[in-house]
């Protein structure tokens, strides 16, 4: 997995709490009636409670007659109190006479909303500005945080905006660790499968890493830089074993996760976007504009410096963007050494930037991209997913559960070069000589025969439309009836609407990967298992021209 949730706290959630994550200030949106015994002060409360009612959830700009006729108050007085909260960004007013909610009202909303659950969620950087575009209200645990699950009532839409537009993902729920230090190089190699010395500053690599038996751990993204610094991304804490293989080495390990704000910009028009919102004509951008694939480099928005890697979890033209957070309590920027301490880290400026992707002269091109929508590009893309399409060792529940990199399609980034000498590699040597047992693959299925399978039932194949499926289904070998024997299983499944295919992620014996090999997927078909004919193909499934596409400075972003 380049980037993505941990599958393992990836439950569906629907809390009533964040139904409305903007509450009413007063019970009705009716005028206001003053106690006329109450002292001034409280009176000016209650005229100011009531002007903020008067904004429903989900409305825009307002003129002032609108809003004072609503609360039964004269245009001077609503005026004047209107200004009042605009200095505190509860209100924001335009330069017309036009008033809406500020982003303090909203940030208000949110917090008044999770401190009602049981366990409340962490905020990210975004998650006001996310809350505040959802019109599902559907969402998804990940990590203690929350993520929209799709921004409409379908994830279609975003689906279509990253293979044709742009897609804007928070991934701040991502663990990030750093390691700083004379001997960080040493202490990488020995986590990471991939020959880290030789990535280069500004470069990434994704790689994955194990435990002393050779099974997968996790996998993620690697940042070189600066020759004694490199930033790493996991789906999971991660603390301990990285501080564990990295004893006795002069390095030390940070936990940063909380302290950088993580957007995933994805799509044909990720890079178009990128060039009018990050300080057009500065010198950043232009570099931006030049990043090559798994390249990154310092760039600005609104003079505040931020890292931009071209990397992603969609398969397509996408870059990732890092901005490390300042201290409410400091107002500097609080570095991956210090952190902030017992204060919080200022929000403001990332979700400045979300506005800004999210505002931007591109229009309906581009858009908030939810789990669902991230899930359907990921399969397309052949990107496996922690406990969906593999089980991490350090909680795989059996030992048929554990899988080498080998086994999960990742042997390419395991390299057994001299003086790779990473955490499991002997016993990962000893599987080679072997013979990996079982393989990734990728499985179509074609129209054809998912109407084979519901035309009994007088349906239209189901799947379409529908989001990406977790569900296990078991594989049997061609020839073979539903008693036959299991040899495999599909882990993800999708209809994709570009290709029209369904495809299947899946774990085959080695036998039976070859590309061009038929097998058999039992589809759960109006709640009957229904054995349908998949064919083996090369991973991915999808792969545009544009995902690893050279660019000159002046040269459009569209494939």
């Amino acid at each position: 997995m380049q980037d993505g949730s941990s599958g393992s706290q990836d439950r569906e959630i629907q809390p009533a709490a964040l139904l409305h994550p903007i509450q009413p200030f007063m019970p009705d949106h009716s005028k206001i009636t003053l106690d006329p015994q109450a002292p001034e002060g409280t009176r000016s409360v209650q005229r100011t409670m009531g002007l903020l009612n008067a904004f429903r959830y989900g409305e825009s700009w307002l003129p002032l007659k609108e809003i004072a006729a609503r609360v039964g108050l004269p245009k001077p007085t609503a005026h004047r109190i209107l200004n009042a909260l605009a200095s505190t960004r509860l209100i924001e007013g335009s330069a017309d006479g036009r008033y809406r909610l500020g982003s303090a009202a909203t940030e208000l909303g949110f917090r008044a909303s999770i401190a009602r659950l049981e366990s409340p969620p962490r905020p990210t950087p975004f998650t006001a500005s996310t809350v505040a575009r959802s019109n599902s209200f559907d969402y998804r645990a990940w990590n203690g945080a929350v993520g929209a699950t799709s921004y409409d009532a379908t994830f279609e839409r975003e689906y279509f905006a990253v293979r044709g537009g742009a897609g804007v993902l928070d991934v701040s729920p991502l663990f990030l660790y750093e390691f700083v230090g004379p001997e960080a190089e040493q202490a990488v190699q020995r986590i990471l499968t991939r020959d880290v010395r030789r990535c280069a500053v500004n470069q990434v690599m994704y790689s994955a890493w194990c435990d002393d038996d050779g099974y997968l751990l996790q996998d993620g993204n690697l940042i070189r830089l600066a020759p004694d610094r490199f930033r790493l991304s996991t789906a999971e804490p991660s603390l301990r074993w990285f501080s564990d293989c990295s004893f006795g080495l002069d390095v030390v390990v940070h936990d940063i996760g909380d302290h950088v704000a993580k957007l995933a910009v994805q799509g044909p028009l990720s890079r178009s976007l990128l060039q009018r919102v990050l300080d057009p004509g500065s010198a950043s951008a232009d570099a931006v504009a030049e990043l090559g694939y798994f390249r990154g480099c310092a760039a600005e928005f609104e003079g505040r410096p931020l890292y931009v890697t071209r990397t992603g979890f969609t398969g397509d033209l996408g870059y990732e963007l890092w901005m490390e957070l300042d201290c409410v309590e400091s107002g500097v920027e609080s570095g991956v050494e210090s952190g902030c301490g017992s204060g919080e880290a200022n929000h403001a400026p990332a979700a400045s930037l979300w506005e800004a992707l999210l505002n931007s002269d591109l229009g309906p091109a581009v858009m908030p991209m939810g789990l669902e929508a991230l899930d359907a590009v990921r399969i397309e893309a052949g990107l496996i997913l922690i406990d969906i399409d593999y089980f991490s060792s350090s909680h795989a529940l059996l030992e048929k559960r554990h899988s080498t990199p080998d086994q999960a399609g990742l042997g390419w980034a395991a390299k057994m070069v001299a003086g790779n000498d990473f955490v499991g590699r002997a016993k990962m040597s000893q599987e080679r000589k072997r013979g990996v047992t079982s393989q990734f693959v990728g499985l179509e299925i074609d129209w054809p025969e998912l109407e084979r399978a519901y035309a009994p039932h007088g349906l239209r194949p189901q799947t379409v439309g529908r989001p990406p499926s977790r569900e296990p289904m078991p594989i049997r070998a061609a020839g073979h009836d539903a008693s036959g024997p299991q040899i495999g299983q599909v882990t993800s499944s999708f209809f994709s609407p570009r290709l029209k295919k369904q495809l299947c992620l899946a774990t085959v014996p080695s036998e039976h990967a070859k590309i061009g090999s038929t097998v058999q997927v039992g589809m759960r078909v109006e709640m009957q298992r229904s054995l349908l004919s998949a064919t083996v193909v090369k991973l991915p499934f999808y792969e545009p021209p544009q995902k690893k596409a050279k660019f000159r400075l002046g040269s459009g972003g569209e494939a």
